[in-house]
C-alpha cells in the first residue's frame, strides 16, 4: 500500500496538494503536501514563528483562504492536534434524529437497531439507516458512563492538552531529522500514524528517548504495533 493510498484510506489525503506552494513542501521528503494534517500544522507553526507576515498570503501558500486559517487555528488552539484531522463528511450528527426519535429509540432499549429501524419506519414514516441508530446508542452510552464523546473521525489521536502540544513539538522536531524518532515512518505513513504511534509511547514513556520500536522495522513488536495502527484506521 502506497502512502497516497494510506492517506485516503485514513481521510487524511489533501486532495488540493497541488496548491500548495510553501517552500518547504516543495523539497519532498519528510514534509508532504499531500498529508493535510502536516500541511495545517506547519501553516499554523509558521504563523505563530512570522506574527508579521500577512496571513493571506501564508494560508495561500498552504492550498487555503485567509478564513480557513482562522477556523483552522481556532479549532487547534481549542482541541489541539486532533482537530486537525478532517471530519467525516456530511452532518456530525444525524438531522434526523430529533428529540421525539431519540425519545422513541430510548424506550426501546430491548430493541435490535433493525427493528427498531423497521418500526420507525411504519410508525412514524421515518428512514433511517441501521447504522445511524447504532451510532446514536454507542455515543450515549459513552455519554450516560461520563465518558468524553466527540462526534468525529475514529481515527482521531487523543493528544490535544496543552502539555501534549509540547510534546508533540518536540517529538516532530526530532523526527524531521532524526530516524529515532520516526522520520522513515512519517514519510512512507504519514502524520496521524506517527502520531498514534507517539501518543503509545507517551502511555509508556513520560519522556521517552525515541519513538518506541521504529528504528528496528523487523522487531516483532514494531510489526504488531503498526497492525494495531491499521486496524484502527
Amino acid at each position: 500500500m502506497s502512502k497516497e493510498d494510506i492517506l485516503k484510506a485514513n481521510g487524511t489525503y489533501n486532495r488540493s496538494h497541488g496548491k500548495v506552494t510553501a517552500e518547504k513542501f516543495l523539497t519532498g521528503g519528510f514534509y508532504d503536501p499531500m498529508d493535510i494534517i502536516q500541511v495545517k500544522y506547519e501553516m499554523l507553526r509558521e504563523a505563530s514563528e512570522s506574527p508579521h507576515r500577512n496571513i493571506t498570503e501564508l494560508a495561500s501558500s498552504y492550498g487555503f483562504s485567509r478564513a480557513s486559517f482562522y477556523k483552522i487555528k481556532e479549532a487547534y488552539e481549542k482541541n489541539g492536534v486532533q482537530a486537525l484531522v478532517p471530519g467525516k463528511s456530511g452532518p456530525r450528527q444525524a438531522h434526523k434524529l430529533t428529540v421525539e426519535y431519540r425519545f422513541f429509540i430510548d424506550d426501546h432499549p430491548k430493541a435490535s437497531s433493525e427493528e427498531i429501524r423497521l418500526r420507525l419506519q411504519k410508525e412514524r414514516g421515518l428512514t433511517l439507516s441501521r447504522r445511524t441508530i447504532e451510532r446514536y446508542r454507542s455515543r450515549k452510552k459513552a455519554a450516560d458512563a461520563g465518558k468524553h464523546c466527540r462526534i468525529q473521525s475514529e481515527s482521531t489521536p487523543v493528544l490535544h492538552e496543552a502539555s501534549d502540544h509540547r510534546k508533540i513539538r518536540e517529538y516532530y522536531d526530532r523526527a524531521a531529522c532524526d530516524d529515532q524518532a520516526g522520520k522513515t515512518y512519517m514519510i512512507s505513513h504519514g502524520m496521524l500514524l506517527w502520531l498514534k504511534t507517539v501518543e503509545k509511547n507517551c502511555r509508556r514513556n513520560s519522556r521517552p528517548d525515541r519513538v518506541h520500536g521504529l528504528p528496528a522495522a523487523q522487531s516483532g513488536e514494531f510489526v504488531v504495533l503498526i497492525a494495531n495502527l491499521l486496524e484502527e484506521v
